[in-house]
């Protein structure tokens, strides 16, 4: 797979996440996952498996390890905030929103 396909994977999951897809964009993180991990990938996989699978704290730690990282990166607010109402803390995920 090259990176052509990496980004069309990556977007097209975006793109299923934003129609309320998020089993679709599952399955197309994943793939674009085995070609390369980026940190984009690993926090929408992150938000994709809470919401899916069940895996809240995974997710939860996934997303803020990847802000101290690569606090520049919307996507882990978002996603953050995201797995946060997940949890039922809506106060911490308008705080992650904010904050991204």
């Amino acid at each position: 797979m090259t990176q052509s396909e990496l980004k069309s994977l990556t977007q097209a999951g975006i793109e299923a996440l934003g129609k309320g897809e998020p089993l679709k964009a599952l399955a197309l993180f994943e793939q674009a996952a085995v070609i390369e991990s980026t940190s984009t990938i690993q926090s929408c996989l992150a938000y994709c498996m809470a919401r899916e699978r069940g895996q809240i704290k995974s997710g939860k730690s996934t997303c803020t390890k990847l802000i101290e990282n690569d606090p520049e990166n919307l996507f882990h607010f978002l996603n953050l905030g995201h797995i946060l109402l997940l949890e039922g803390d809506r106060r911490a995920a308008i705080d992650a929103f904010r904050s991204g």
